[in-house]
């Protein structure tokens, strides 16, 4: 069985759906979301403006910051990805991994990920924040006291905390990321077509 491992809030994760779409692959493909935080300690930003934030973190000018998240918007554009960076909640996300866990347990793992991505990029809302999240939850059908209850019991923080070590140990440090059958590491974000090429490679190899 050909494993694709992905990371929460990977911004290809609709392309690899797609991608998988009419592949003719002579095994069953399992798609492992995992959790995944570039800043492990990040604090709410809740109202900054995300040039000056990006420009200070780099050291940079905000001119710098602001032609940096133009850049990536752009960029995220072209996957056919929309990007409302100037609009974005900067916050710790861990809560969001725990709810993403929460989810897979009932059977509505790919559309909470979805939905928080979107609420995100897209909304602006704030993904660190519990009532956001129970609200998301709810949306799609979760019962949102179940996860609250989940939050308060830290019910699955250290599902979460492994799979971030288990990247470090790996020397993962940036998303999009993928982990093919266990060995066959893609980085960066590609193109339906490109995905699929990497796919059929990765099946006639196995």
């Amino acid at each position: 069985m050909g494993r694709l491992y992905l990371s929460l809030l990977l911004h290809g994760t609709s392309q690899s759906y797609q991608a998988l779409d009419g592949l003719a692959l002579n095994e069953e493909i399992e798609i492992v979301h995992k959790s995944f935080q570039l800043e492990p300690n990040e604090a709410c930003h809740a109202g900054e403006d995300l040039n000056d934030l990006v420009a200070k973190r780099y050291g940079k000018s905000y001119e710098w910051g602001k032609a940096h998240n133009e850049q990536h918007t752009e960029m995220a554009a072209g996957f056919g990805l929309q990007l409302n960076l100037a609009a974005q909640t900067i916050n710790n996300t861990i809560l969001a991994h725990q709810a993403t866990k929460f989810a897979d347990t009932e059977g509505k793992k790919e559309l909470m990920i979805e939905r928080i991505y979107q609420a995100t990029f897209e909304e602006g809302k704030d993904i660190g924040d519990k009532q956001t999240l129970l609200d998301l939850a709810g949306e799609i059908g979760l019962d949102a006291y179940k996860l609250s209850k989940a939050f308060e019991e830290k019910t699955y923080i250290n599902a979460a905390h492994s799979d971030i070590t288990e990247a470090m140990t790996k020397g993962i440090n940036g998303i999009p990321f993928y982990l093919i059958n266990g060995n066959i590491p893609v980085y960066g974000l590609h193109k339906v077509d490109a995905l699929k090429a990497i796919l059929q490679q990765a099946s006639e190899q196995s």
